[in-house]
């Protein structure tokens, strides 16, 4: 296959030869013209002359014709030295019409017949005139009766038509040559352009449609290339196919390179999250789907001394493997800094002393620590967006806070605040790539982060191994990510939590359904910290939420939830002031109202015993789930980061 710029010089050869082809026959179409018009003005001056020689001869002829007339009436020898002067004329005349009329021999001929008679004429007209100087009035009657004279007159008025004729025709065969000629090159000079015109119209038209075929599939596999798929290469050897051949081969390499630099990101941020009492720890990372590179989003959760939880997220200014290597560097600073100052503002200032004496990038920083025997958490902010909390009584909102970025000033006084975490809430730290997705030409920030709460407040009730990746699949359900995004989830099951106490207490109305929903939040967190990582924990939720249900049912609503770990047995117990419960044994009939839930209870867990106290029931039920063993005590699951990344 000719490559395309062969095809286009191919195409620039022909469309050139057009014009010089048409400017070639263009100038002979001059040429013949000019010639044309010369043979036509020879003819025209040639049969112009020849008419006028024939006129000159038969007004000599008249003339002497004349001037016998005049001899006869007057005798007179002037009269006859003047017809001797005009026969001379004649026969002057008649060679002067031989020396034109010499062209072509059909010309001559006719010339040479008219001259012939005109001789004769003027033959009979010298004898007749010497016949009268006689007086030999016999010899004139003779002559004038004689029928060869009696026919010059026809013949000399015949001849003189033929010579015209002849004349008319020459000059006519002429024009119509010349007009034929001029024709002919007209018409060569107008099926050459059309050709031209032509064969450059299929030969712009068929590359035209080649081209664009060819560059709709190199645009087809480009987006392919770009979505991550491997379309069939653009076939042949032009420049579109070594094009798509280069462009895979970049976009290969950008694709290694960024291969790289996410799993340096990925081996920078925590591998883990710390096991620790009283406190769930989710964490998802999701890099950018419209970005090549990756960014600098980070997240870290440590433990510190006097039962503080370090927790803190922050993003690096810029993407690649620079703003990756900063993160890590701030991440390991925050670390640093925690240690050596007990506020989190003097964290802050640190860091950003740091990061402006070095010369960093810009960041943003958010940092707390959680008492986890007060559930205190205090914390400052340097320009990052502000989590949000769900407090245990329901709300769900965005903490107060705000501070300068970090890396503009080298002195920054930053301001503290606190909020007190109890059982079952939770604080959920974020980067602006979560609350940012779908924008493309105008900024919604709060609208990003009003959406990111009604996702909180709905994936907060929701029984889900991560639910950090849970808020973030549901806030980029949808839309394009235009830069990384990260989040962090706390959520305290226990305050002041010991490790030998495995028994936990909520006592709910059970008719509150936001109580109900809180509860059988906390119930689970506090179970997923004895269960062993990818425990299936829908069988309790289930069983939880019967038992909760019959409490609302029929009974005035007040419940005790126990949840006990004995050795490797979970037992939940549900105590409640209504009246006894009758269907747990026995199945209840078909048409029955109650009881089914009892029996789905039963026929799911291990053991089911209800027991009536003088208050109301106390029904107790082995979950059927297998814990880690007990000997050092209850301890939260080492949650490796699974799934960092949302599926496709």
């Amino acid at each position: 296959m000719r490559g395309m710029l062969s095809q286009i010089r191919f195409q620039a050869i022909v469309v050139a030869l057009v014009p010089i082809a048409v400017l070639a026959a263009m100038l002979a179409y001059t040429i013949a013209t000019r010639n044309s018009t010369g043979v036509t003005a020879f003819w025209a001056d040639h049969t112009q002359r020849v008419i006028e020689a024939n006129d000159a001869l038969m007004n000599a002829l008249a003339e002497e014709t004349r001037r016998v007339t005049l001899y006869r009436q007057a005798s007179d020898a002037r009269d006859e030295a003047a017809f001797v002067r005009a026969a001379q004329e004649v026969s002057r005349r008649a060679a002067a019409l031989l020396a034109v009329a010499d062209a072509t021999p059909a010309e001559q001929r006719q010339a040479q017949v008219y001259v012939s008679t005109v001789d004769a004429e003027n033959r009979f007209l010298t004898r007749f005139m010497a016949a009268q100087r006689r007086g030999d009035t016999a010899a004139m009657k003779a002559l004038e009766s004689a029928p060869s004279t009696q026919r010059l007159a026809p013949q000399l008025n015949i001849a003189k038509r033929d010579v015209d004729k002849s004349e008319r025709i020459l000059a006519v065969n002429a024009l119509r040559t010349a007009s034929d000629y001029l024709t002919h090159f007209s018409t060569i000079i107008l099926v050459t352009l059309l050709g031209g015109v032509v064969l450059f119209l299929i030969l712009a038209g068929g590359f035209g449609t080649h081209v664009w075929l060819r560059a709709r599939h190199l645009r087809s596999n480009a987006q392919a290339l770009r979505a991550g798929h491997d379309p069939d290469p653009l076939p042949g050897d032009d420049e579109l196919a070594v094009a798509e051949r280069e462009y895979r081969g970049v976009l290969e390499r950008l694709q290694q390179e960024h291969n790289n630099v996410a799993v340096l990101q990925q081996a920078l941020l925590p591998q883990t999250l710390p096991n620790v009492p009283g406190v769930r720890i989710d964490a998802s990372y999701a890099p950018s789907t419209e970005n090549a590179d990756v960014g600098g989003d980070w997240y870290d959760v440590f433990t510190l001394a006097d039962g503080r939880l370090g927790v803190g997220v922050g993003d690096v200014a810029g993407h690649g493997l620079q703003a990756s290597s900063m993160m890590a560097q701030i991440r390991q600073s925050v670390r640093m800094a925690a240690r050596l100052y007990d506020a989190p503002v003097d964290v802050l200032r640190a860091v950003n002393r740091a990061l402006y004496e070095d010369g960093g990038p810009l960041a943003t920083l958010f940092y707390g620590e959680l008492s986890l025997n007060t559930g205190l958490l205090v914390y400052a902010s340097a320009g990052h967006p502000l989590p949000i909390t769900v407090q245990a009584r329901g709300v769900v909102e965005q903490i107060p806070g705000g501070g300068l970025i970090m890396g503009a000033e080298r002195s920054v006084e930053y301001r503290q605040y606190s909020l007190t975490l109890d059982a079952g809430s939770a604080i959920v730290l974020f980067t602006d790539g979560l609350v940012e997705s779908g924008r493309r030409t105008e900024f919604d920030y709060d609208g990003g982060v009003q959406r990111l709460i009604e996702v909180v407040n709905r994936q907060y009730y929701s029984a889900t191994e991560n639910i950090a990746q849970a808020i973030q699949r549901d806030v980029l359900e949808g839309r394009p990510q235009l830069d990384d995004a990260a989040v962090l989830f706390i959520g305290v099951t226990d305050v002041g939590f010991a490790r030998g106490n495995a028994t936990k207490t909520w006592a709910i109305d059970a008719r509150s359904a936001s109580a109900a929903r809180r509860a059988k939040r906390a119930f689970l967190w506090r179970l997923g910290e004895f269960a062993p990582d990818g425990t299936d924990l829908s069988a309790p939720e289930l069983i939880f939420g019967e038992l909760v249900g019959n409490v609302a049912r029929h009974t005035p609503g007040l419940a005790e939830i126990t949840l006990e770990v004995d050795d490797n047995v979970a037992l939940l117990h549900v105590c409640d002031e209504g009246p006894p419960i009758v269907h747990a044994v026995a199945r209840p009939e078909d048409l029955a109202e109650g009881g089914r839930g009892l029996l789905l209870v039963k026929s799911m867990a291990r053991d089911l015993t209800i027991d009536r106290s003088a208050n109301g029931n106390h029904v107790t039920v082995e979950l059927p789930i297998t814990l880690n063993r007990r000997e050092a005590g209850p301890r939260a699951p080492a949650r490796q980061l699974r799934q960092r990344t949302l599926p496709a």
